[in-house]
């Protein structure tokens, strides 16, 4: 079994915290992990210090190679015990607690058990002193008061049963504040509760009724002048009016209504407004076409 083995016991794999193990053991481990480490270091400083000396004698390559072979097993062995020593501290440390809490226990059990037979026996001395009570009392009734004065004897402290009962009450307090508090119950989990459903949408109000359209009125033509003529406006060059030359686009001219009716209905021109005077300057109104 190597070093490592022999010092943290039964270790199961790298890193792994050891065994339990006897205090006494792991008191053990420790001295022989300060020994081990005592012993590397001097063999690390012999090693070097003949290295040292091996630096200026020639031929030597070979031995300062051992030597520093030597010198890093030893100084491995150092590394080791460096990173065991924390282990075994821990594992002491809990072991020394574990041992202390027992001892603790051992001597809180021995406790309660002397306070039971205390409490006990004082009950039993309670009940004798009543009794050595009662036969002062009856010796008193029977007229032997100067005989009772000279030998009867009362204890000097009286036992009562009101010290013996807070007694015992201040032991089970004791006794409730070193038990463990039991582990709380799981609360449930809380409800959630459910949304409230959405408020309906709003009604769009109704859109008020739009008015009818007002009927249109029926389009009634210019009424002809004496002569049996209507103004129009024309809207299209080139059209032909007899006695007259071709009028130009956006003049008005009075016709015969006949012919008027068919240039409007044509679209080369549209009626002119009632009473238009053909030879007034400007643009005359006009009066569109609705038939």
């Amino acid at each position: 079994m190597g070093l490592i083995a022999d010092i943290l016991g039964n270790i199961r794999a790298a890193g792994a915290k050891p065994a339990p193990r006897a205090l006494a053991d792991v008191e053990a481990a420790l001295a022989r992990l300060g020994n081990e480490r005592n012993a590397a270091r001097a063999a690390v400083a012999d090693a070097m210090r003949e290295r040292d000396e091996l630096l200026l004698v020639d031929e030597t390559d070979a031995r300062i190679a051992d030597l520093d072979a030597l010198a890093d097993r030893h100084r491995l062995t150092l590394e080791r015990c460096d990173k065991a020593e924390p282990l075994l501290l821990a594992e002491l440390e809990d072991l020394r607690s574990a041992a202390k809490q027992a001892c603790w226990q051992d001597l809180r059990a021995r406790y309660d058990a002397a306070a039971l037979e205390y409490a006990n026996a004082m009950r039993g001395a309670i009940q004798r002193q009543a009794q050595m009570l009662n036969l002062n009392d009856e010796a008193r009734r029977q007229g032997f008061e100067r005989e009772v004065m000279s030998t009867f004897i009362p204890p000097t402290r009286m036992l009562t049963i009101e010290a013996l009962n807070d007694f015992e009450a201040a032991i089970e307090r004791a006794r409730e504040m070193a038990r463990p508090n039991p582990a709380p119950a799981p609360r449930p989990a809380p409800k959630v509760a459910a949304a409230p459903p959405p408020p309906p949408a709003p009604r769009p109000k109704p859109k008020p009724a739009a008015a009818p359209p007002s009927p249109a009125k029926p389009f009634v033509p210019p009424t002809p002048d004496v002569d049996g003529r209507v103004p129009i406006v024309i809207l299209r060059h080139g059209i032909e009016i007899e006695g007259r030359d071709r009028p130009r686009a956006g003049e008005t001219v009075l016709v015969p209504a006949e012919q008027a009716a068919a240039f409007v209905r044509g679209g080369s021109a549209d009626y002119g407004a009632q009473g238009a005077d053909p030879f007034a300057g400007g643009q005359p109104d006009l009066v569109r076409n609705q038939e």
